[in-house]
């Protein structure tokens, strides 16, 4: 795992985190490109303006020298499948031709990953005219979670607020809160048991197992009850 100022992730958890934060700054330009079983040639996703996204992040803290090396690496491979399976994203990306290849990572913490970046970006505007999916002016950069603190702060709102919707609660552990004389579990109980009165046997059971899902009853005597 590695600590950020924003987060803990590993590199299933930051591929995912990546996805939400993409599909939220770029909207319907947006293409995610799901692995599968014959992988996604090397990207995550890319937009219709050219713009193409790889993810990578380690699964343990490294120091500054490791971190760089595998950062480097991971850049080096996967640009390479751009010349290597170029024939197959000409098939995904139509018309576009990549304009900026970003690598996405958490955080990055030697300069020379820059440095990098623009040597390879170089190296590949010299192929451009071989590789169709390649503009003319092809970048290759670098970018972490820093850019994206607008839709950090979107993402976990919306992640934040994810209510379940299968409740699996033991019988034996669920209260009758019909017994507690709070107004508030009073209304809860019979706003939510509106939505099961299509069948009578249930109503209750059901009912009771969503309002118990809901904040507990400090005191199991049901005298007191909070919301």
């Amino acid at each position: 795992m590695i600590h950020t100022n924003y987060g803990t992730y590993d590199g299933d958890s930051w591929e995912e985190y990546c996805q939400h934060l993409l599909k939220t700054k770029y909207n319907e330009d947006y293409q995610e490109m799901p692995a599968h079983t014959k992988g996604n040639y090397g990207i995550e996703g890319f937009t219709r303006s050219g713009l193409v996204f790889q993810c990578y992040c380690p699964d343990e803290e490294y120091d500054t020298k490791t971190l760089y090396k595998n950062q480097r690496k991971k850049i080096t491979e996967d640009l390479g499948k751009l010349k290597k399976y170029k024939r197959e994203l000409q098939r995904y990306f139509g018309p576009t031709k990549i304009k900026q290849w970003v690598f996405l990572t958490p955080k990055f913490t030697n300069k020379e990953l820059v440095a990098h970046c623009q040597n390879k970006a170089s190296e590949y505007r010299g192929m451009a005219d071989a590789m169709d999916i390649l503009d003319n002016n092809f970048d290759v950069l670098v970018k972490d979670e820093q850019f994206f603190l607008r839709e950090i702060l979107i993402v976990k709102q919306i992640l934040k607020q994810k209510l379940p919707i299968d409740v699996d609660v033991r019988e034996d552990e669920i209260i009758d809160w019909r017994n507690c004389n709070a107004e508030y579990v009073t209304t809860l109980f019979n706003k939510i048991n509106v939505l099961f009165n299509d069948d009578e046997k249930y109503d209750f059971k059901r009912t009771n197992k969503y309002v118990y899902s809901g904040p507990s009853c400090q005191d199991h005597s049901l005298k007191s009850c909070k919301l």
